[in-house]
């Protein structure tokens, strides 16, 4: 099984005088699902943007994958080396099929048709391939987003939303193809809004408030935590039960 280590060292992100990020640091060794959760503003998809460096990087710190240093790297360099990410609003290309979309990315790093087979068959596309972009679901486009990340036969998927704007039984099954990807040896990082099925397939979760760290642990421990509780609502009880 490849070898799975990011490691971000206080990393720091401003826009103006709007510390995004103030001094995050972090880390997912091995192949885990590590939760990204955190009040609207507190910084999660800017540190999904500095990792990635699409469209930017850190203006602090170290971020290591790997034991390589990619904060100084292109986006192009990090893809290579196995770090792939969607976003919360769906990207695609609607005059395109399905598998089009896939080649685009996949084509570009030298990755093979098996790697893009693979990618249809565990998100249910398959069957979509042939299919321009412009006629799927929005629940389809999002399988498309993480088809399309997948294409690039990445090591480590960084996740943001995926679960956003689906029914029950989508999210059911969206879950089951992240678990799924997961049991295959990657590792993913995971922005989601909803805790409690995050919570179910995560090893651990990680809290941001403020572009701080304030929590990052099993998420029984994370969830029931009195700061957590505050951050969210202002309070001292707890978010949720953990089940």
């Amino acid at each position: 099984m490849a070898e799975i280590s990011l490691i971000c060292r206080s990393v720091v992100k401003s826009f103006g005088a709007l510390k995004a990020l103030a001094g995050v640091s972090f880390t997912i060794e091995g192949p885990i699902i590590k939760g990204l959760i955190g009040p609207n503003g507190s910084g999660k998809t800017v540190l999904l943007n500095v990792i990635s460096k699409v469209p930017y990087g850190p203006d602090e710190g170290v971020i290591l994958f790997n034991g390589m240093r990619i904060d100084k790297l292109t986006p192009q360099q990090i893809c290579r080396l196995g770090i792939a990410r969607t976003f919360q609003t769906t990207t695609f290309f609607p005059s395109l099929t399905v598998e089009q979309n896939l080649l685009v990315g996949a084509t570009s790093i030298g990755v093979g048709k098996e790697i893009i087979d693979k990618a249809l068959n565990i998100t249910n596309l398959h069957t979509k391939r042939d299919i321009k972009a412009a006629n799927l679901s929005i629940f389809e486009l999002k399988k498309l987003m993480l088809a399309a990340a997948l294409a690039i036969d990445p090591k480590l998927l960084l996740l943001d939303e995926p679960l956003s704007g689906l029914s029950e039984d989508e999210i059911d099954e969206m879950l089951k193809i992240i678990q799924y990807i997961n049991a295959t040896g990657k590792a993913l990082l995971v922005i989601e809004h909803k805790i409690s099925e995050l919570a179910e397939i995560c090893k651990e979760l990680l809290v941001l408030h403020l572009g701080q760290v304030i929590a990052d642990g099993p998420p029984e421990e994370v969830i029931n935590s009195a700061e957590v509780f505050s951050a969210y609502f202002g309070g001292e009880k707890e978010i949720v039960r953990y089940k």
